[in-house]
């Protein structure tokens, strides 16, 4: 049986265009997640609106992290140079950018949440707290769990650039199944499970992000996925109705395959869109990143001064102006204060020929 390495390693030496499918999902799944923050805000938390809605929404988390996998593996591990040009990268890539939105953050919480007088030890000191303890729990938690995901994977691409179909369907099916028995005791014991998240929860939807694609490759699998998850995301409607899960805490494998279905959907759905649609979505998808990292200052802000009423619309409204706003602003801190110091960053570190 033939193993993915040979592609993975071509792949990683060979510069490509961004893929405008996989862009489109980029783009919905950093919308899903900005809809569904503001669902709270317009319908108040436990409102039948809010909980029927944030099972779909909430997909975006999932197909976040389903399409980092994706890419994160494609790796050439004959570089000699590979340790050093991957983390490196990853400082100027993600690092950087990360600790800018952060900066401007911290800045947010002390001023406008907080009312603090902010001088220069008092700034960085709050700073320096909210890396530790207080970023992790706010909407910027995905980042540490993606950083130490990434961290890992020089090592863990070793196994996955080798994994043969049977242990791709493996590797499937035990997570699956780990999932699901992880979400099904807490339920029946009324007790929490400790070990949530050490494999079951988005690292899975990380490493399957990298296989899924060629677990469900025809036409006539991916049509039954379609099927399956369509089937899951109204088990999860129901699970919800009676109480026995919540929409942010979908329950395992129901929020797995209507995860995959929307992943594998929205990739197709991506290669179907017409040609001069391709420019915006690339754009988009360039910014994603930074609207997503400071939609919440703009959320609070703009729903503190009660301009759209507590309705649909409303919530339409709200978040719209959030999207673009965000975009806005995402789009000017990304082509200033991030490419200058990315540019500093690349020089200083001699990742130029990289």
């Amino acid at each position: 049986m033939q193993t993915t390495k040979s592609k993975s390693t071509k792949t990683a030496t060979t510069a490509k265009k961004r893929d405008i499918s996989y862009e489109l999902i980029r783009v919905l799944a950093m919308a899903f997640i900005i809809f569904d923050h503001n669902l709270n805000p317009f319908f108040g938390k436990g409102s039948c609106a809010a909980t029927l809605l944030e099972p779909f929404f909430i997909v975006g988390v999932p197909l976040f992290f389903m399409l980092s996998g994706r890419f994160a593996f494609k790796l050439n591990l004959e570089d000699k140079s590979l340790y050093k040009k991957y983390y490196l990268k990853k400082v100027v890539g993600l690092i950087i950018p990360m600790l800018v939105f952060m900066a401007i953050k911290n800045w947010h919480i002390m001023v406008y949440n907080q009312h603090l007088d902010v001088t220069f030890v008092s700034y960085f000191r709050h700073f320096g707290i909210a890396l530790v303890n207080g970023f992790s729990y706010m909407e910027y938690w995905f980042l540490y769990t993606l950083i130490a995901l990434l961290l890992a994977v020089p090592f863990t691409a070793r196994m996955m650039q080798n994994f043969t179909y049977r242990d791709k369907k493996a590797f499937l099916a035990v997570g699956l199944i780990a999932a699901t028995i992880s979400a099904i005791i807490p339920i029946v014991l009324h007790v929490d499970f400790a070990i949530d998240y050490h494999f079951i929860g988005y690292t899975l939807f990380f490493y399957l992000g990298y296989i899924i694609e060629d677990i469900f490759k025809t036409d006539k699998q991916k049509h039954r996925l379609y099927l399956v998850g369509l089937a899951s995301f109204i088990t999860t409607l129901v699970l919800v109705k009676l109480n026995i899960t919540t929409g942010y805490k979908s329950l395992p494998p129901f929020n797995f395959f209507f995860a995959f279905a929307m992943f594998i959907g929205l990739h197709e759905l991506g290669k179907k869109l017409p040609k001069k649609s391709e420019s915006l979505i690339l754009f988009l998808g360039k910014h994603s990143l930074s609207v997503y990292m400071l939609h919440m200052i703009f959320l609070y802000t703009i729903n503190d001064f009660n301009f759209f009423p507590k309705n649909v619309l409303g919530w339409l409204g709200s978040t719209i102006s959030v999207l673009i706003i965000s975009l806005l602003a995402g789009v000017i801190l990304d082509n200033t204060i991030i490419k200058w110091l990315q540019k500093l960053a690349t020089k200083l570190l001699h990742l130029e020929k990289a």
